[in-house]
């Protein structure tokens, strides 16, 4: 009874603890063999049947113990092995992944806990969670691989393109062959629109050009226009040699275009109080009336 009551705290304490179960079941039985057995022989028969009860009683307590004891142990040592086996994969990963940082290898799931479902002994276990392991291992040196060469792909063929790979965290354990051919298209479709957008600022630079040009040769052309106006107007009109200089005026209103045919009647001057010449450009024949 009192060594049912110890801790289980190795292998073979448990499978000591079995054994002794399994020896106080056969004990319990014999014992209430032995009673039915001597009762007959016996004098006190009833002190003797107390007796074995007694030592029944105790070794019950004993199976009891080491049941309860058993049960207990072998959930916590399940528990034990699996999260044994996860601490083990996480350490290897966290390995890898300091040889890849910014980068890591994304998480792996690996069912420990599936690994050993079925299993009795404890050996049986431990060799199903290091073959899940082993397995797990595999594929992560796997991906890794695959990260370590596409980032060599890139850092020799995609210098200076880095900002169209935001995602590169999700694409950097593709196939190489795959990852190669999402950076080669990337790349080509990024200097497709460069080209577009030089192509488009270079017809608006040539657009802003020309029409800086035509704004400058109709201004010359303006220019020379009422320059040659008021030169004629001079020419043909000698009295107004008589009047004060003529100073050319910034605005326009002082000369008016007279279109076809017609006959006019009043000239409105182009403010109030003004003094000086009105230019009349004709595109025809036209005349003045006898008032106005």
């Amino acid at each position: 009874v009192e060594k049912s009551k110890e801790d289980l705290g190795t292998d073979q304490d448990f499978a000591n603890a079995g054994a002794r179960v399994k020896e106080c079941e056969k004990a319990e039985k014999n014992i209430d063999s032995l009673i039915d057995r001597v009762l007959g022989d016996l004098g006190d028969a009833d002190k003797f049947k107390r007796d074995m009860e007694s030592i029944k009683s105790f070794i019950r307590e004993s199976r009891l113990n080491q049941e309860k004891k058993i049960k207990t142990r072998n959930e916590s040592r399940k528990i034990e092995i699996v999260a044994d086996g996860k601490g083990k994969l996480s350490a290897y990963l966290a390995s890898l992944n300091s040889k890849l940082s910014p980068l890591y290898i994304p998480p792996l799931t690996v069912d420990f806990a599936g690994a050993i479902k079925g299993k009795s002994k404890f050996e049986n276990m431990i060799s199903a969670v290091s073959d899940a392991l082993a397995t797990a291992k595999i594929d992560a040196d796997a991906t890794y691989v695959r990260i370590v060469i596409n980032v060599g792909f890139l850092n020799e063929n995609a210098a200076g393109y880095t900002s169209l790979f935001p995602d590169l965290q999700t694409i950097c354990t593709n196939e190489p062959e795959h990852f190669a051919a999402v950076v080669k298209l990337r790349i080509a479709d990024h200097e497709k629109e460069q080209a577009r957008l030089a192509e488009v600022k270079r017809l608006a630079d040539e657009k802003a050009a020309a029409d800086l040009k035509r704004m400058t040769e109709e201004k010359a052309a303006s220019e020379l226009a009422n320059a040659e106006a008021l030169r004629l107007v001079q020419e043909q009109a000698p009295a107004v040699r008589d009047l004060p200089p003529v100073v050319p005026c910034a605005s326009l209103d002082m000369i008016h275009k007279v279109s076809g045919t017609v006959e006019i009647t009043t000239i409105t001057p182009p403010w109030t109080g003004f003094k000086g010449i009105i230019i009349l450009i004709p595109t025809g024949a036209f005349t003045f009336a006898t008032g106005g």
